[in-house]
């Protein structure tokens, strides 16, 4: 939980069209552990999670802008590396309730087209 650390993570997230590899896999839920804690034993703790927060913000716009392209592509599947478990989860719930119902869409719109 080094800022200079956090803010080349950060800057580094922001530059990449692509996921980058956080140096932990758990980052989040170490960050809110430690930060919940033991705060006032950590300097810079309220900037520490401010950043810590805005890196979680920028990879979840991503996630969202990625799973926005695959739905207007029509896509039936995506490659987004060096996701981190929680983030996975977070969109878990809507994406393949998503994907079912733009197939049910195209499948209607099959059946329209084939019966005109």
């Amino acid at each position: 939980m080094d800022m200079e650390v956090l803010e080349n993570i950060k800057e580094e997230e922001k530059r990449s069209r692509f996921f980058t590899r956080m140096p932990n896999e758990h980052y989040m839920v170490e960050a809110k552990l430690i930060l919940g804690a033991a705060a006032e034993d950590i300097p810079r703790a309220s900037e520490i999670k401010t950043m810590i927060k805005d890196i979680w913000d920028i990879r979840m716009s991503k996630l969202r802008t990625s799973m926005d392209a695959l739905m207007k592509s029509g896509g039936s599947y995506g490659r987004l590396d060096h996701l981190t478990m929680m983030e996975i989860n977070s969109v878990k719930p809507l994406l393949p309730e998503a994907m079912d119902e733009l197939y049910r869409i195209k499948m209607m719109a099959r059946k329209t087209y084939l019966l005109a």
